[in-house]
């Protein structure tokens, strides 16, 4: 299991960089536009403000990087030699956890590093400070007496909205065979999700809302801003066990039709033609020579 997750970790570490410089550059950007044309009334309003693009496009962070490699393991054939060492199950489950983590860790760094940039190293040009606790908003008070603490459990939130994000794309990567959908599935979940919840006139429940709280004002919301941003996630993550169910029930029918036939030999003409198809169909099949069973992997 070590081995696998070093494997893993291994292969998704320079995305993992990459993705992290990328947030990292576009947090000074948009840090920096916010401070020279936006009024700061509190501490947190200028990184808040510099979020909203973020809010729309944090799904790309979370699945891009990262859902890439499962999209080819399947199409080479690799999980079929895997399959020879440990079992397939095992291993997807380890693939999954590293992901998760890079996902999380990615989003986190990505949210913290605005979070400490517009508090203590970009300065605003325009400041107005004030004292008043914000109403309708989340955890009001903390966001004007400890903004820190409040950017914290913020970016925690949002680390993990997106391993959501990119358990999404990951069950995505498992059953289909377009490299475009598996990248950008995410994304467009997102932007479905957010129309359809203008729609309804309900953008508090919007997964955008869950990322960015201070996107609304929560005022004329029924539900308390607590309760108000675990909807979006709680409907991905039901969504995502939709997904996985008939996957897994596809998989188990694979299997128990696989066991039935272990036993019967194949043919010449079958192991040719099993010798012919291209690297991404590779599989085990069983050779009778002489009345003697032979497993090959071709």
């Amino acid at each position: 299991m070590k081995e696998n997750i070093k494997s893993v970790f291994k292969r998704l570490l320079i995305p993992f960089i990459i993705a992290c410089l990328i947030g990292l550059i576009y947090n000074i950007i948009s840090i920096m536009l916010t401070a020279s044309s936006v009024m700061i009334y509190y501490p947190l309003q200028m990184w808040q403000n510099s979020n909203e693009l973020l809010s729309l496009i944090y799904p790309v962070f979370s699945t891009i990087p990262f859902c890439w490699i499962l999209y080819y393991e399947r199409k080479n054939g690799y999980l079929y030699f895997v399959s020879t060492r440990t079992s397939v199950k095992k291993y997807l489950i380890n693939h999954y956890i590293c992901g998760a983590f890079m996902a999380f860790a990615c989003m986190f760094f990505i949210s913290f590093s605005g979070l400490l940039l517009s508090l203590f190293i970009i300065q605003p040009q325009f400041v107005e400070a004030t004292n008043e606790i914000l109403t309708g908003s989340l955890w009001g008070g903390m966001q004007i007496e400890t903004p820190l603490l409040y950017g914290f459990l913020l970016s925690l939130w949002r680390g993990y909205i997106s391993i959501l994000m990119y358990t999404f794309g990951y069950l995505i990567s498992l059953i289909s065979n377009h490299l475009f959908v598996i990248l950008t599935g995410g994304f467009i979940y997102s932007i479905l999700e957010n129309f359809a919840t203008a729609l309804l006139n309900c953008p508090a429940y919007s997964l955008c809302t869950s990322f960015e709280p201070n996107r609304i004002d929560f005022t004329s919301v029924p539900l308390s801003p607590s309760v108000s941003i675990i909807i979006g996630p709680t409907i991905l993550l039901l969504v995502c066990c939709c997904v996985l169910l008939p996957y897994y029930i596809i998989q188990e029918k694979k299997e128990n039709g696989t066991l039935e036939n272990k036993n019967k030999p194949v043919c010449f003409h079958q192991f040719l033609s099993d010798f012919c198809k291209p690297v991404h169909s590779i599989h085990p099949i069983l050779i009778e020579v002489n009345h003697i069973h032979f497993e090959c992997i071709i």
